[in-house]
């Protein structure tokens, strides 16, 4: 905690969004990077690429600078305390105990993500008390932004997730006992 204390010593009781942003993965992204994250079919060097190229760097640029009482309570209960996954967490007055959740949940993980281990993601379904037939996973080819960002992810995943969270099956929803 030593570290998170001084990062927001150093921005004046604030976490500046430009001095973190290195820990959240890499800083700067090369364009074969940028290039594989969006999974466009525009060549390296078109200048359909160079504006897409561009519109992502100046988004993937802006940061936001958080306060320091809270990025510490995030880091201490959520980080290193786990207590979402212990059933621990208060939120607006309110524990969340993730057990008392029956509705149909999608876990979609990227193979390479450099944030949220595909492993870790998948444990939730042994945290929630989602029905089995109600809980549904799959593992994309791609990094964290890609999940968000890929031409084949959007096309290819999220459709199929829309249509499954508008038709879940009626049992799905039971309230818990």
């Amino acid at each position: 905690m030593a570290l998170f204390n001084e990062l927001v010593k150093l921005g004046d009781g604030r976490v500046l969004g430009h001095k973190v942003q290195r820990f959240w993965g890499q800083e700067t992204l090369d364009t074969p990077t940028i290039h594989e994250m969006l999974q466009t079919l525009d060549p390296i060097g078109s200048p359909a690429f160079a504006a897409l190229e561009a519109t992502f760097r100046e988004w993937h640029g802006w940061t936001v600078d958080l306060p320091g009482t809270y990025y510490l309570e995030v880091i201490e209960k959520l980080y290193k305390g786990n207590e979402i996954a212990r059933g621990r967490f208060v939120a607006l007055g309110e524990r969340i105990d993730l057990a008392v959740l029956r509705i149909p949940i999608y876990l979609l993980a990227a193979r390479d993500d450099e944030l949220v281990a595909p492993a870790q993601l998948f444990a939730t379904e042994n945290l929630v008390g989602t029905p089995p037939h109600a809980l549904c996973k799959a593992m994309a080819p791609c990094s964290h932004g890609g999940l968000f960002m890929g031409r084949n992810i959007l096309s290819e995943y999220w459709p199929h997730i829309a249509r499954w969270i508008i038709a879940p099956d009626s049992e799905m929803l039971v309230p818990a006992a």
